[in-house]
């Protein structure tokens, strides 16, 4: 009498594991597919005058899976992509040249939600 029941609650529980699993398991396999392509990062700095330097941050992802709340942090700074997929992106970022306190421009951390399911935050150096 029960059984249908229980199928029906088994076929829909492993719907749902699938569902939750999968972003996950093309994210990595894509990911160990091309490592150093996958997701790219790369910034160009112009000196607007003797006060102040533009940041051109660029991201390329070649993912299929979307990421979520995508923020790369440098010198105490957040430059916020928001939600990422395949494509290229870029942000500008109007610096002053004494918030450069080290004289470098360093990324110090990158974070993301695979799917806007699982958090990811590398953090650098």
């Amino acid at each position: 009498m029960f059984t249908a029941a229980k199928v029906g609650v088994a076929v829909v529980s492993a719907i749902v594991v699938l569902s939750l699993i999968s972003p996950l398991a093309t994210f990595i396999l894509e990911l160990s597919e091309n490592p150093s392509k996958y997701i790219y990062v790369e910034g160009a700095v112009k000196l607007l005058n003797e006060t102040h330097i533009e940041l051109m941050i660029s991201l390329t992802y070649s993912g299929r899976v979307p990421l979520r709340d995508f923020t790369i942090a440098f010198n105490g700074m957040e430059v916020v992509f928001g939600d990422v997929t395949m494509g290229d992106y870029t942000k500008t970022v109007v610096l002053s040249i004494g918030e450069l306190s080290s004289g470098l421009l360093r990324i110090t951390e990158v974070s993301y939600k695979i799917a806007g399911l699982y958090r990811v935050r590398v953090r650098v150096g």
